[in-house]
């Protein structure tokens, strides 16, 4: 049978933003600035107790700017 999990997370960074209590569960979020999901998911997690890691995951074929704005 294949081992079907993910890689693992690599740590936080310096590199990354937080924000959000120490003690709250921690979602990592890959996001790309002109994509519409992702910033609806951005509304949805900044109301939440959560603390937040973004990560920058441009996506050069939908959004040719998202590079360059990461």
């Amino acid at each position: 049978m294949a081992d079907l999990r993910s890689a693992p997370l690599p740590p936080l960074s310096p590199d990354d933003h937080i924000r959000g209590p120490v003690d709250a569960p921690l979602v990592v979020a890959y996001s790309d600035y002109e994509c519409p999901f992702c910033a609806a998911l951005e509304e949805r997690l900044h109301v939440l107790p959560l603390r937040v890691a973004f990560r920058h995951f441009p996506v050069r074929g939908s959004h040719p700017r998202a590079f360059a704005a990461a």
